[in-house]
């Protein structure tokens, strides 16, 4: 019978690394049995590069093996929140390829060559399977066993998550390959913003900025009139700094949304004024917030 396989390709920061020295291990073992292998990508060892792979095989479908693989994926960005480190998962698009003639000539000599896909990749495992990989780096590490911990931890407790959630988790590990502290701070800030659903204002709010886009559409002309009204209409909206302070509230507590409302300040002193403002450690601050978003995310993401 045939059966598939899958494989989830992964980036590290090029300053982190994950410490063994084998090319392969296993990090779990699922419920049937199946391995989930860690495994180097174009390097003898795992602590040699920050291209790594989990794969695992022997599945009935093309179908549950791409359900393994997403949860796999899945696991491996809310590992990273775990880990307090940037895994950037990929769009599972090739990074590179070969052509129609030589994967046919492979599968002529008995293997299946495949483009190297960063992201998840579902195949048969009718012959066995090649990547067509790019090179790596060597870097610096952390230990292998609380990797394996963690992983372990996400693939078990992670639910369905919505796309709001996973665009967070996106950025959070987005900010961990940030060199400038200050785009890593506003993507951790984003981070949070991208969980948040927007709300209304009260009521009353809403009927009285009505009432003042009337009155705009009575008395002004283009192009004052469009840029008002619509000015007057998004104040229908509760602020997205408010709902995000009330959003870490509900999970983290009063004190962790007394940190994230300060941060957010200096978000918006940043991008106005282009600078971080005078008397703000930022080296200080930012680890701070990746702290406060890595324990958020871990609160809505998990069961």
């Amino acid at each position: 019978m045939l059966t598939y396989g899958f494989r989830v390709r992964f980036r590290l920061p090029s300053d982190t690394a994950i410490q063994e020295d084998s090319k392969e291990i296993e990090l779990m073992c699922l419920p049937d049995g199946r391995a989930l292998m860690l495994c180097a990508i174009s390097s003898i060892k795992i602590s040699d590069t920050h291209d790594l792979g989990i794969r695992a095989g022997g599945f009935t479908s093309e179908h549950e093996a791409n359900i393994y693989g997403q949860r796999t994926k899945t696991a491996l960005m809310v590992c990273g929140v775990y880990c307090g480190m940037g895994i950037d998962v990929g769009r599972d698009k090739a990074t590179s390829g070969v052509g129609k003639k030589l994967r046919e000539s492979a599968r002529e000599a008995g293997i299946l060559l495949l483009n190297d896909v960063h992201g998840l990749s579902v195949f048969p495992e009718d012959l066995p399977v090649r990547f067509c990989s790019m090179s790596a780096r060597v870097v610096i590490g952390g230990p292998t066993e609380r990797f394996k911990r963690e992983f372990c931890r996400a693939f078990e407790s992670v639910r369905d998550l919505s796309n709001k959630q996973m665009l967070s988790l996106e950025l959070y590990a987005a900010s961990k390959f940030e060199v400038s502290l200050r785009a890593r701070f506003l993507t951790l800030i984003s981070a949070v913003e991208a969980l948040v659903e927007s709300q209304s204002e009260k009521p009353e709010i809403v009927g009285f900025l009505d009432y003042l886009i009337r009155i705009t559409d009575k008395r002004l002309t283009e192009p004052d009139r469009g840029l008002l009204t619509s000015r007057l209409g998004d104040l229908k909206s509760k602020s997205i700094s408010g709902l995000c302070k009330e959003y870490v509230k509900g999970y983290l507590g009063e004190e962790e949304a007394k940190l994230f409302s300060s941060a957010y300040g200096v978000r918006s002193k940043i991008l106005h004024e282009g600078d971080v403002p005078a008397g703000i450690d930022l080296g200080s601050l930012c680890p701070k917030v990746d702290g406060l978003v890595s324990e958020l995310l871990e609160a809505v993401c998990t069961v």
